[in-house]
């Protein structure tokens, strides 16, 4: 796992055996260094793929909150200046142009809906 402490070491190795992460080792991974980015994404990448495939999700969010529609921001996550605004068929476009095939989930990560990987049809999922 590259050049990580092995407390480090030994958290990443859990989370490849399928086990939770605990309080302590979200601490430990969160006030790590610099050093540790590339083994923690690499894990995470490879749990993701594990969990639920090459199947990009994203969730719309359309709560209501004191009058206020809440929008739909998409930021990349690394070296992103500012938040960027897309609507919905614009992130499947994007997903698709990854090569990847766009999913929509419920805030609790419930799949509702996969969409095409070329855009025409699209299939849902029961509840």
């Amino acid at each position: 796992m590259g050049d990580v402490s092995l407390p480090i070491a030994r958290v990443l190795g859990r989370a490849l055996e399928g086990r939770e992460l605990d309080r302590d080792g979200g601490l430990l991974l969160g006030e790590s260094g610099p050093e540790a980015i590339g083994p923690l994404t690499a894990v995470a990448d490879e749990v993701r793929r594990d969990r639920v495939g090459d199947i990009v999700t994203y969730v719309v969010n359309r709560n209501i909150n004191s009058g206020t529609l809440m929008e739909e921001n998409i930021s990349r996550s690394a070296g992103a200046s500012e938040a960027e605004c897309l609507a919905p068929g614009e992130i499947r476009e994007r997903i698709r142009e990854a090569g990847r095939i766009p999913a929509e989930r419920s805030t609790t990560y419930r799949l509702l809906k996969i969409f095409s990987a070329s855009g025409s049809r699209n299939r849902s999922r029961a509840a």
